[in-house]
């Protein structure tokens, strides 16, 4: 086979693999409301606060294991993708008043909150970033 099947063959492989990754990408941000959450509440900078990692575990239906950061700042909870997975998912600012319901809920032993993004979809989150948002939420309803 000459040289340059060979290359073209990667070169397609490549194009694929990143296009793959992109549709997904985008279909999981549609899929978990992060998309409409965008449309309203898009962050310019990253604000100032305490940083969070490793604690949220979905936004809406969508696993988000270590792949979002949150920030817990003044003005709201700040959202934050890494960055192989920031494809139509910009950093969100949510304002603290736009934080309905949340419910605490227990699977085992796992403890962890589901608190709802402006009546768009959920985040759950574990004890650890509760605590450091809790003053600024509603008391949670257990279920």
């Amino acid at each position: 086979m000459p040289n340059w099947v060979e290359r073209a063959g990667a070169v397609l492989f490549l194009l694929y693999f990143l296009g793959m990754w992109f549709l997904i990408g985008a279909i999981l941000a549609w899929k978990s409301g992060w998309s409409m959450l965008a449309e309203r509440y898009r962050a310019i900078t990253r604000p100032a606060g305490t940083a969070i990692s490793g604690q949220v575990a979905k936004i809406g239906s969508v696993s988000e294991t270590n792949v979002t950061r949150i920030v817990v700042a003044e003005q709201g909870l700040f959202l934050e993708s890494m960055l192989l997975f920031r494809f139509k998912r910009p950093a969100l600012m949510i304002p603290w008043a736009m934080i309905g319901s949340v419910r605490q809920r227990k699977v085992l032993w796992w403890a962890f909150y589901e608190l709802d993004l402006a009546g768009m979809t959920s985040i759950r989150i574990g004890k650890k970033a509760y605590e450091e948002l809790k003053t600024h939420v509603p008391v949670p309803q257990t279920a």
